[in-house]
């Protein structure tokens, strides 16, 4: 398969001495009829957009959850001195670029007296930077990087968006997914380490809006795509309708 992001993905048969096409002859790929292509990550990689986008809640379930962290060990001031009556688990996408996903286990949800969320002593716990992402059997596959991570730099996740404001997430134990890995799966028999259920959590004004991309066309660039719509009415004088298309480019870089 083309390469697309940081991501290779491959299939490889059985040594043969043939070097004509039977060597990629159907019968002598060993994985039967349940298979997947394998993957290869660059070890360096460049970041890219993340498949979806916003500030979520989430719940988990599974054998091995995320933990609260401190990174770097030490923090500013003591985190037990500050008095937080509401602490939520917190997943946010909310960068420009839309590439690094930050996680708070811990947040404390505080506003000040105009109603605007404040950052009150929050650390994040993990940081992962998207590293690709595409579909494969009507399933949706993402890989994150985190250097930090003492059990596997990169990670695969399985991901679906389940309904208008909520998403599932299925974390592999490691780098690559399972063969029969969904976004439902959350235990280690089906290659799973844990499962997330992220409900949409934007608040008035964190200017988070929701993205959703289900990595049908990986090798679509999303940060050049632009879709502009014209639209003309016979019975508007062409001066004005030749206005409208001119006005609805800008409206949309100035969205961007």
């Amino acid at each position: 398969v083309p390469r697309h992001h940081n991501i290779v993905r491959y299939r490889v048969s059985w040594a043969l001495i043939y070097q004509d096409f039977q060597v990629c002859d159907y019968a002598n790929f060993r994985s039967g009829r349940e298979w997947k292509y394998d993957t290869l990550i660059a070890d360096s990689p460049a970041p890219v957009s993340c498949p979806f986008g916003g500030r979520f809640m989430f719940q988990q379930e599974g054998g091995s959850p995320l933990q609260p962290r401190i990174v770097g060990g030490i923090t500013s001031s003591p985190l037990d001195s500050y008095h937080c009556p509401v602490r939520r688990t917190v997943m946010s996408v909310c960068d420009r670029e839309r590439r690094w996903i930050e996680i708070d286990l811990d947040l404390c949800v505080s506003l000040n007296k105009d109603g605007h969320p404040i950052d009150f002593n929050s650390v994040i716990d993990y940081r992962l930077q998207c590293v690709g992402f595409w579909q494969e059997n009507l399933l949706s596959y993402l890989v994150t990087h985190d250097p930090s991570d003492s059990v596997s730099r990169f990670r695969c996740w399985v991901y679906q968006r389940v309904s208008d404001t909520q998403i599932r997430l299925s974390q592999s134990v490691g780098a690559a997914c399972g063969l029969r890995q969904t976004f439902m799966s959350s235990n280690f028999t089906e290659s799973a380490s844990v499962a997330l259920t992220l409900t949409l959590n934007e608040r008035l004004y964190d200017y988070c809006p929701m993205f959703y991309d289900n990595g049908a066309n990986p090798w679509q660039d999303q940060d050049r795509a632009l879709t502009i719509f014209t639209f003309t009415d016979s019975a508007c004088p062409s001066s004005l309708a030749s206005k409208v298309i001119l006005l609805l480019p800008v409206l949309v870089l100035l969205r961007r």
